[in-house]
């Protein structure tokens, strides 16, 4: 699949983050798989897969480009 020009087309992708997230509630990890549930001018949602410990998906805003990795291959919608 050829990469697109436009950060819009890249929601519902699967990225692989490259750095370590901290929020009020829980570390991620870098390495941790997420999908691209939103973009805008300040950056995409993300929505991490579920904890496999406790259950709990992590969803974390205004995430910059450059802090994840997009796999080109096919939307999970």
């Amino acid at each position: 699949m050829k990469p697109s020009k436009l950060k819009r087309d890249y929601v519902g992708c699967r990225v692989m983050t490259t750095c370590i997230f901290k929020t009020p509630l829980a570390i991620i990890p870098a390495y941790t798989e997420a999908t691209i549930t939103y973009h805008s001018a300040r950056g995409s949602d993300l929505t991490f897969d579920p904890c496999p410990h406790c259950g709990i998906r992590q969803k974390v805003s205004h995430v910059k480009s450059g802090f994840v990795f997009i796999s080109y291959g096919e939307k999970n919608i």
